[in-house]
């Protein structure tokens, strides 16, 4: 128990520079904040209650989306983080629990884990308690493992999932697939390899996230890899199924909390 109770201590009294929370602070808010102000003004949250004839879930709904942005401007601008950093944590969870979304659980933890790291001084070199942007890596590490591990299901593997997101885009929303990408996705076994792809990048990128965080000596040398693996991760879910603004946050969070 005494050993386990020194390592502890041992890992709350490590350090970091406090630029590396800050600079992904404000990366993340603003990330999520023009996320929010399209959200609210083209009504994409609010699209999954048109069936309900009552407005005050959408009025809620709305007190929310503008408590984020607020929240959100003023951590960008550094005013009153601490404040508005539990501001957003709450808003993001009740929304959260309201429209049952991963992204939105995401953000809330997220928002979450960098509340205590706005409170106490920085040293005189600007070094703060390093244990919140460990908790984030590990957060980070979990969700690329958790994720592959998800997509290890047969409707998946088999490229079924890959094969009607890629080509719905493709028919009803004329997506900007090159011809040669398009003749190749009309295929179940091609939309199966990039499956099986992009599962064991997310499985990489996890364990070498792990290693990272574990092996201070090989950080150096891990950095380029986890970067140019969170790269092709969310480049290739950019431009081939429509999904921004979690990976730009992923993106941002391996980038700048490795360095």
């Amino acid at each position: 128990m005494n050993s386990i109770a020194q390592k502890f201590n041992s890992w709350t009294q490590r350090t970091c520079d406090r630029n590396t929370l800050k600079h992904f602070q404000i990366a993340f808010a603003s990330v999520w904040l023009l996320y929010d102000i399209l959200d609210l003004l083209l009504g994409g949250t609010e699209s999954v209650l048109w069936l309900m004839p009552e407005n005050s879930l959408r009025q809620v709904l709305k007190t929310l989306q503008c408590v984020l942005i607020i929240s959100q401007i003023n951590i960008v601008f550094g005013i009153q983080t601490k404040v508005f950093t539990l501001a957003l944590f709450l808003a993001r969870a009740c929304e959260g629990f309201l429209f049952p979304i991963n992204d939105f659980f995401y953000g809330a933890i997220t928002a979450l884990i960098l509340i205590p790291a706005q409170w106490g001084e920085a040293s005189e070199d600007g070094q703060v308690p390093a244990w919140p942007r460990d908790l984030l890596i590990l957060q980070t590490a979990w969700i690329y493992f958790a994720t592959a591990i998800l997509k290890l299901g047969p409707s998946f593997i088999s490229g079924g999932d890959l094969y009607v997101r890629q080509n719905y885009l493709s028919k009803f929303l004329n997506w900007p697939f090159p011809a040669f990408y398009l003749k190749w996705i009309s295929s179940l076994p091609a939309n199966a390899v990039l499956s099986w792809a992009a599962i064991s990048l997310e499985l990489l990128l996890s364990v070498s996230l792990f290693v990272w965080w574990k092996k201070k000596k090989l950080r150096k040398n891990l950095r380029p890899l986890l970067v140019a693996l969170v790269i092709a991760i969310h480049g290739f879910a950019a431009s081939t199924t429509n999904v921004f603004f979690f990976g730009f946050s992923m993106i941002a969070q391996v980038f700048l909390l490795t360095r």
